[in-house]
C-alpha cells in the first residue's frame, strides 16, 4: 500500500510538472503572438519584418550609425590593441586575433552592421608625420614579412555556407529583385555638362576644384543623389574628330576629362551581361579549391573580396604583419563571379547600408596576353586597351602597357584614395561610379603612405565619408586631425557611367564610390614625371610635403642624380 502510494505520488508530480510546462508554452506563444502583432502588424512580409527589427536594433544601441554598445567583434579589437603593446604575449595575442576573426566571420554571415567603422588610430600616419614638413619617409614600422601561418587571416571560405542576406534576398518580391537601384545613375537625362565648343587647354580655371569638405557636404558619400548632377569635367564626343582632337590636347597636358560615343566601349557594354560575364569567368575564381576539370584557355580568372562595411582599403598582404597591425582591412573569399553578382543585385534592391558587409570582384590580364592567340574576353572585347604595338587614343604608349585591370563593384563600395604612376584610361562597361580626383600637389593632405616598404604604399586609409561626422565623439583624435587636413584638399568629382571613359592623369589621386552595380576596366600608358605645372607631378607625391624648401631640395637632388 505504501509503495503504491509513492508511485501515485510520483505520477501526480510528473503530471503536475508537465501541465506547468504546457501552460508555460501556451502562455509564451500567446505573448509572442501579441507582441508580434504590436511591433509587426499583419500584412508585413519577411523582408519588412527584418528591416524593422534591424532598425529597432540600431535605434536601441546607437544614436549614429556607429553603435555605442560594444559588440564581441569590437571588444576583441580593443583587446588586441592592448595586447599589441610590449611586453607581448604571443599566445594571448593570437588567441585574441583568432577570436576576433571568428566574431567578424559571424557578423558577416549574419549580415550584422559593423559597429566600429572608425579607422584604428595606429594604422594612420603618426602625429609626428602629420605635423612634419617633410613626409617623404612616412611608413608603418613593419618588421619581418608575414608568416605563412598567418595566411588564415587573409582568406575566408564562403562556398556552401548559407548567409543571412540570401534569406533576405529570397524573401524579396520578384518585382523588387529585378527593379535595380533606387536611383539609376546611367540615365543620361540626369546630367548637365559644360560646353566643349570653347574649351581651351590653356584655361587656368579648368578643372574647377573644390575642397573635399564642399564636395561631401553637397553629396554625402553614403547617400543617393536624386537630383540633377551638374558636371564640371569636359565631356568630349569621341566620334567627333574635332572634339577628339581637342581631348587629345587635354590628355597631352595632363588634364582630366571624359569621353562618350566610343563604339568599342558601347559594344562591350551591350555584351557584358551578368550571364555573359559568369560564363567567361567559368563560374570559378583564382583561389577556388575545385576549378573546372577542363578549363578553357580563353576563360578569365577573378577573385572576390569582402569587408565588414563598405570601405575597401588597398594593402600588400605580404607586408601586413597581423601581429602588429591586427586583422587586415579586407579579405579574399572563394566566391565565383556568379555568386558575387547575386549579392550585387541584392545590394541594389535593398539600397544596402554602408555599415553592413560588402563584397567586391576584380580581374585582369597580364601584359603579355595581348600577344597570345588565346585571349580572355577582356582583351578580345577591348582591342584598343589591348593593342599590341600600334598606338591609339587610349593606349598611346603600348610598349608600357601593364595589362588591363577590371573592377566589379556593388552599391556602396568605396575604394580608398590612391594614385597610379601610369596615365590612366578608365572605361565603364556597366553601371556607374563616382570619382573624386585630387591633383598630385594635394598629397600632403590625404594621408598617403609614400614609402615603398609600407603595406599601404601609394594609398590612404582615410574614409572621406567621415567628413560628415566630425562631431561624433567616437572618432579618434588622430583620425579627426587627418580629416581636418583632408577637408581642405582641392578636388573635382564626376560620375563615370556606362559607355564613358575617364582620363586620370599620371599621379592624380582618385577616390571611388560605386553608386550601383558596375563593371569598369582601365589601362595605363607610361609615367609622366613632370606632370602639369599647375597641379604637380611625380615630385609632389615623392615628397608629399607642404614645405616649398623640401620640394626645392628634392628637385636639386634629382638633378644631381641625373
Amino acid at each position: 500500500m505504501k509503495r503504491r502510494f509513492r508511485r501515485r505520488d510520483i505520477r501526480s508530480t510528473m503530471m503536475f510538472l508537465g501541465g506547468c510546462l504546457l501552460g508555460g508554452a501556451i502562455l509564451g506563444a500567446s505573448l509572442h503572438y501579441v507582441l508580434n502583432r504590436i511591433f509587426f502588424p499583419s500584412g508585413l512580409d519577411l523582408a519588412e519584418r527584418r528591416r524593422r527589427a534591424d532598425q529597432h536594433f540600431r535605434e536601441r544601441n546607437a544614436d549614429t550609425k556607429h553603435f555605442h554598445l560594444p559588440s564581441e567583434t569590437y571588444r576583441l579589437e580593443l583587446e588586441f590593441d592592448k595586447l599589441r603593446q610590449p611586453p607581448i604575449d604571443n599566445d594571448k595575442l593570437f588567441a585574441v586575433l583568432d577570436a576576433w576573426q571568428k566574431a567578424m566571420d559571424l557578423d558577416i554571415m549574419r549580415n550584422i552592421p559593423c559597429i566600429n567603422n572608425w579607422i584604428r588610430s595606429y594604422l594612420l600616419p603618426t602625429k609626428t608625420d602629420l605635423n612634419s614638413s617633410n613626409m617623404r619617409h612616412r611608413t608603418i614600422n613593419m618588421g619581418p614579412k608575414s608568416h605563412k601561418a598567418e595566411s588564415r587571416f587573409f582568406k575566408s571560405e564562403r562556398k556552401g555556407q548559407r548567409m543571412q542576406w540570401e534569406d533576405e534576398w529570397d524573401a524579396l518580391p520578384a518585382s523588387q529583385q529585378v527593379r535595380g537601384p533606387k536611383v539609376d545613375y546611367t540615365d543620361p537625362s540626369k546630367y548637365a555638362y559644360p560646353s566643349v565648343k570653347e574649351a581651351s587647354e590653356t584655361d587656368e580655371d579648368y578643372p574647377q576644384l573644390q575642397t573635399l569638405q564642399q564636395i561631401m557636404d553637397r553629396w554625402p558619400q553614403d547617400q543617393d543623389y536624386p537630383g540633377a548632377i551638374y558636371e564640371t569635367l569636359l565631356h568630349f564626343n569621341y566620334s567627333d574628330p574635332i572634339e577628339r582632337a581637342t581631348a587629345e590636347r587635354f590628355r597631352d597636358l595632363e588634364l582630366p576629362f571624359k569621353l562618350y560615343a566610343i563604339p568599342e566601349i558601347t559594344a562591350a557594354a551591350e555584351k557584358w551581361t551578368d550571364d555573359y560575364l559568369s560564363d567567361e569567368f567559368g563560374d570559378h575564381d583564382l583561389y577556388s579549391k575545385h576549378p573546372p576539370a577542363h578549363k578553357a584557355p580563353k576563360q578569365a580568372s577573378g577573385l572576390a573580396q569582402e569587408s565588414p562595411n563598405n570601405f575597401f582599403a588597398f594593402f600588400v598582404p605580404k607586408l601586413w604583419e597581423v601581429k602588429k597591425l591586427g586583422l587586415p582591412p579586407t579579405r579574399l573569399n572563394d566566391w565565383s563571379y556568379r555568386e558575387w553578382v547575386r549579392h550585387a543585385k541584392y545590394a541594389d534592391a535593398v539600397s544596402l547600408e554602408a555599415h553592413k558587409p560588402h563584397f567586391y570582384f576584380q580581374a585582369g590580364t597580364s601584359p603579355g596576353e595581348r600577344f597570345n592567340e588565346d585571349q580572355s574576353f577582356i582583351t578580345r572585347d577591348l582591342p584598343s586597351f589591348g593593342a599590341k604595338t600600334e598606338a591609339n587614343f587610349f593606349l598611346f604608349h603600348p610598349e608600357e602597357q601593364k595589362g588591363i585591370q577590371c573592377r566589379f563593384g556593388e552599391r556602396g563600395v568605396v575604394a580608398a584614395t590612391h594614385f597610379d604612376g601610369g596615365r590612366n584610361m578608365v572605361g565603364m562597361m556597366k553601371g556607374a561610379k563616382r570619382y573624386i580626383l585630387s591633383p598630385p600637389n594635394q598629397c600632403s593632405k590625404l594621408g598617403i603612405f609614400t614609402d615603398r616598404k609600407s603595406p599601404i604604399f601609394r594609398h590612404s586609409l582615410l574614409n572621406f565619408g567621415h567628413l560628415n561626422e566630425m562631431n561624433d565623439t567616437n572618432m579618434s583624435p588622430e583620425e579627426r586631425e587627418w580629416l581636418e587636413k583632408a577637408a581642405t584638399a582641392l578636388s573635382v568629382e564626376t560620375v563615370l557611367k556606362q559607355g564613358e571613359v575617364l582620363y586620370i592623369p599620371s599621379h592624380w589621386f582618385h577616390y571611388i564610390i560605386s553608386v550601383q552595380q558596375s563593371a569598369q576596366c582601365n589601362v595605363r600608358s607610361g609615367i609622366v614625371i613632370e606632370g602639369n605645372s599647375r597641379f604637380g607631378g611625380r615630385q609632389d607625391v615623392d615628397i608629399c610635403s607642404d614645405n616649398p624648401k623640401a620640394k626645392m631640395d628634392i628637385v636639386v637632388n634629382s638633378a644631381e642624380e641625373k
